[in-house]
């Protein structure tokens, strides 16, 4: 997975021709440390078609104000620079808050 910056997210995610998955998270959440293992499953079954990357919003609060991200893990998908953000499930994972089936699921969809 890409870390994103400020920077380079334009580049990187909105004028990119493949579609996109980005994590916003930060480094001292628990949750965001289980999504990281999740992320990695989903790139396995996925990464041929879709594009993976993640935020630390406590470094990139421009990223996150623009995203209005309120929680963290917060899963958004983009496509020909849309981005639409990834419903968090009614029953998290207590380990990464998205499970892979909830993801999956919303990807087999999107795709």
């Amino acid at each position: 997975m890409k870390r994103l910056t400020t920077e380079n997210f334009k580049d990187e995610i909105l004028d990119s021709i493949e579609p996109c998955l980005v994590l916003f998270k930060n480094k001292h959440c628990g949750l965001c440390d289980g999504m990281i293992s999740v992320m990695f499953r989903i790139k396995a079954r996925y990464g041929s078609k879709i594009k993976f990357g993640y935020v630390e919003t406590t470094q990139e609060e421009d990223l996150s104000d623009m995203f209005e991200i309120e929680g963290v893990p917060t899963l958004f998908f983009f496509r020909d620079g849309d981005g639409v953000e990834l419903q968090y499930p009614a029953r998290p994972d207590i380990y990464s808050g998205y499970s892979e089936e909830h993801i999956r699921e919303h990807l087999d969809k999107l795709l």
